[in-house]
């Protein structure tokens, strides 16, 4: 698989790029336990390979670029780089839908993350449903004129399941997202800046 090499910033600017995209595009996340998964699972390991982007989440799969001579700028990270997306998407204009997590962790979550900002979320919808509800499930989120779908499902059903709907969804931009909902829920506590998050 190929791993982006870039630094926050460029991530963002990758992401402001796939939100005028015509397209939806699948941004997804590596760590040491999503790369083992990997290794057994080849279905997973296609679904990271066909993704428009793929970025290190860990620093693990950093130090294991420096060794194997091929070197990450750094680690990038959506719990840590939250608060610059939530400024550039006050600043476009950007509208969010949540997915993911136990039934009320993606209402809390959003919830949170508008506190004290003129942020737009215009949907959420907890991760607990059967596949056979997915077909409501996205016209739900297409009909919301969200550009960016956070699924918060963990690796690698949160990717199986954007890979699997993409042609349906009308979102430019669909974002695996791990347990971000959990940790902005305050469901528990994010581990301290520089650690690696298991989906």
């Amino acid at each position: 698989m190929e791993i982006n090499n870039l630094t926050v910033e460029q991530f963002l600017e990758r992401l402001t790029e796939f939100v005028h995209s015509p397209r939806t595009n699948h941004i997804a996340y590596v760590n040491i336990d999503c790369m083992n998964i990997a290794q057994v699972d080849k279905n997973y390991a296609r679904i990271l390979r066909e993704a428009d982007l793929v970025y290190p989440d860990g620093m693990g799969v950093v130090f294991a670029s420096w060794i194997f001579g091929q070197p990450l700028r750094e680690r990038v990270n959506a719990g840590d780089l939250l608060p610059e997306f939530c400024r550039l998407c006050v600043e476009r204009g950007y509208k969010l839908f949540l997915l993911g997590g136990e039934p009320g962790i993606a209402e809390k979550a959003a919830e949170n993350l508008v506190h004290g900002i003129q942020f737009s979320i215009v949907g959420t919808r907890h991760g607990y449903f059967e596949e056979k509800d997915s077909p409501t499930l996205i016209e739900e989120i297409n009909a919301s004129g969200a550009h960016i779908l956070l699924v918060g499902m963990g690796a690698p059903r949160q990717e199986v399941w954007i890979r699997r709907h993409k042609e349906a969804l009308s979102v430019p931009v669909a974002w695996g997202v791990g347990a971000l909902f959990d940790y902005y829920a305050e469901k528990f506590r994010a581990p301290p800046s520089g650690c690696a998050r298991s989906a």
